[in-house]
């Protein structure tokens, strides 16, 4: 495979977007103890009040519920305040970056993804990335399963999208998210 070169002029609005899918990435998985708290919140509430008598006015219903609709009240603003602080910090990364003229480059190989910007030059063999995924229209490269770490290429106009996804297709493993 010959070698595949791409050059990227930093878009402002872009990067926002894209960081801000990324933190909507992270978060997902916090989505499901949002979730389950929830149904807990409901279920339990909906037995006190099918359990309730006036004779015993003790209900472990109550208590329980009300803790798990205080847990679900907390995990919701600490996902309001933990995406409004990655906001303001992205916006400030994006206006440093858009002052500098922060144009970065890529080139895949057979053996490596080369990234660099004029900031850092980073080379992954392919043997980092475990698998990629494909959320609404991006194409996520994973690098050792972590949360953290990881490529993305949005599909555009474009030819180049496609190129990737041949040679990501060709070198990983797909995985759902």
């Amino acid at each position: 495979m010959p070698n595949f070169k791409i050059e990227e002029v930093f878009n402002k609005e872009d990067f926002i977007r894209i960081h801000i899918m990324k933190w909507g990435i992270l978060w997902k998985k916090n989505l499901k103890s949002i979730t389950q708290f929830s149904i807990g919140s409901i279920i339990l509430l909906t037995l006190w009040i099918l359990t309730r008598t006036d004779k015993n006015p003790y209900n472990p219903y109550l208590l329980i519920g009300i803790i798990f609709t205080i847990c679900l009240l907390i995990l919701l603003y600490i996902r309001f305040l933990s995406k409004l602080r990655y906001k303001q910090k992205i916006k400030s990364i994006a206006e440093k970056y858009e002052s500098i003229r922060m144009d970065c480059s890529y080139e895949f190989s057979d053996h490596s993804i080369k990234y660099w910007d004029k900031e850092k030059s980073i080379e992954f063999n392919w043997s980092v990335f475990t698998n990629y995924s494909i959320y609404r229209n991006f194409l996520i490269i994973w690098i050792n399963q972590s949360l953290i770490e990881f490529y993305i290429f949005e599909s555009k106009e474009n030819d180049n999208y496609n190129k990737i996804l041949e040679i990501v297709k060709s070198k990983l493993e797909y995985k759902a998210m």
